[in-house]
């Protein structure tokens, strides 16, 4: 993500297939369900779109479905159509971050590692902004599905929200963890001038002494 960010390359399909590829390079399976509406098993494609439905059955026995394994591709040269459009109109970052994610997540084009990339994808938008990367914790977790909920209904704002608050969380963590080395760099500051003011001590006296 850092390379893409300081060689300023502008997003595309490769890129993502790339970053598929290495985010899922040790798993070797994914869960499917064929042309019979029977769960499989079948080999991970890394950095290759879905050749089979990926769509998962929610808790209340509903089926969520994502874009077909035939128009993918179109779906995603459209994504990235539109959000190189984002940019040039200067959509602020954490809306263009939670629309690509939520975006991405509907298209849904790999057979598995769809959620980490949808994050990365977010984290890439908010670090070309010098923002924080998106971590989404434990704790997140339930709010998280929530929004995203919330956006396959049509509302956005609710991601957005979440996106906003991880955010402030990093940049307390990291305003935090400035202040602490600054107080580690004042610490150090004293002890060398401390030891200078010794060994200075020192020296007069051994001048005095010969």
């Amino acid at each position: 993500l850092f390379t893409v960010v300081t060689q300023q390359r502008p997003l595309s399909t490769s890129f993502i297939k790339e970053l598929h590829a290495l985010m899922t390079g040790r798993q070797a399976h994914a869960d499917a369900v064929d042309q019979f509406g029977k769960a499989v098993k079948v080999s991970l494609l890394h950095g290759e779109y879905k050749q089979l439905p990926n769509n998962p059955t929610r808790a209340d026995g509903t089926l969520h479905e994502y874009c077909p394994p035939e128009q993918v591709s179109a779906e995603m040269d459209r994504l990235i159509d539109l959000h190189l459009g984002h940019q040039a109109q200067g959509v602020p970052p954490e809306i263009e971050a939670a629309w690509l994610h939520h975006r991405f997540t509907q298209i849904h084009p790999f057979q598995d590692g769809n959620g980490r990339v949808a994050r990365a994808l977010a984290s890439l938008v908010l670090i070309c902004d010098s923002w924080f990367p998106l971590v989404v914790t434990r704790d997140d977790r339930s709010r998280y599905i929530d929004a995203l909920e919330a956006a396959d209904a049509g509302d956005l704002a609710p991601l957005v929200q979440v996106f906003v608050a991880i955010e402030k969380r990093s940049f307390v963590k990291a305003l935090s963890i400035a202040e602490q080395v600054q107080r580690e760099a004042v610490r150090v500051d004293q002890m060398i001038d401390a030891i200078g003011t010794m060994f200075g001590e020192r020296d007069r006296q051994v001048r005095l002494e010969w």
